[in-house]
C-alpha cells in the first residue's frame, strides 16, 4: 500500500509539472531544467535524455568523440546546455526534426537567429524551415541550410528574415552523415523584431 501511495504521488508530481508545448517560446538557450525546454518537440514527442528521440539536451560534450561541441554557447562552461542530434546508431540519411511552438513574426518582419555546431568528419546536413503553424501541415519554405563539417570546433552564428505577420513553427531538420561523426548542435535560438543581416540559404 505504501509503495502504491509513493507511485501515485510521483505521477501527480509529473502531471503538475507538465508544460504544454503551446505555453513555450521560440526563444531558447536550453538552460532550463524542464525537459520540455521552451516547448520544442522532436518528431512529435517532447525530447528526453532517453534514446528514443533524436535530439537531446546535453552539457559539456556529446557522447561521441571527434564530433559535436565541447561546451555550450550561452555560458561556455561545463554547466551550460545545448541541444543536439545524436548520430550514433542512426544510419546515413536519418532525419531528426526539432520543432518550435507556434510563433508570429512582427508587423515589420522578424529576424530569426541561432548558433550551430557542425564539427565532425562525416557531418551531414542541417536545414531550417518556417513550417506551417498547423502541426500536421506542410514543411514550408527552407530558410537556411548547411552541409559538411565546419573547419573548427566552435559555435557559428546564423540568421534569416521572416516576412511580416507570418504565423509559423520553426523546424530544424538534421540529416545524419556517413557515420557517427555527425553530431550537430543548436543553441541560443532567438526571434527579434525587425530585419537583420541574413545568412539564409
Amino acid at each position: 500500500m505504501a509503495f502504491m501511495w509513493i507511485v501515485c504521488l510521483a505521477l501527480a508530481s509529473l502531471a503538475s509539472s507538465y508544460v504544454s508545448a503551446e505555453e513555450g517560446t521560440i526563444d531558447c538557450d536550453f538552460e532550463s531544467t524542464d525537459i520540455y525546454a521552451c516547448g520544442y518537440t522532436t518528431d512529435d514527442a517532447p525530447y528526453s535524455q532517453g534514446t528514443a528521440y533524436p535530439w537531446f539536451r546535453r552539457a559539456k560534450y556529446t557522447w561521441s568523440s571527434g564530433t559535436g561541441p565541447w561546451l555550450d554557447h550561452t555560458l561556455q562552461t561545463e554547466e551550460g546546455h545545448f541541444i543536439y542530434l545524436e548520430a550514433s546508431y542512426r544510419g546515413e540519411g536519418f532525419k531528426g526534426n526539432l520543432t518550435s511552438v507556434e510563433a508570429k513574426s512582427s508587423a515589420e518582419g522578424s529576424c530569426l537567429s541561432f548558433w550551430y555546431s557542425m564539427w565532425g568528419a562525416d557531418m551531414g546536413t542541417l536545414n531550417a524551415y518556417t513550417a506551417s503553424a498547423d502541426p500536421n501541415g506542410p514543411l514550408g519554405e527552407i530558410r537556411w541550410t548547411r552541409s559538411g563539417p565546419t573547419e573548427k570546433n566552435i559555435w557559428y552564428p546564423a540568421s534569416f528574415n521572416i516576412e511580416p505577420n507570418m504565423l509559423f513553427r520553426l523546424r530544424f531538420v538534421g540529416i545524419v552523415g556517413k557515420s557517427h561523426l555527425s553530431d550537430m548542435a543548436l543553441d541560443d535560438i532567438k526571434m527579434t523584431d525587425g530585419l537583420c543581416e541574413s545568412t539564409e540559404a
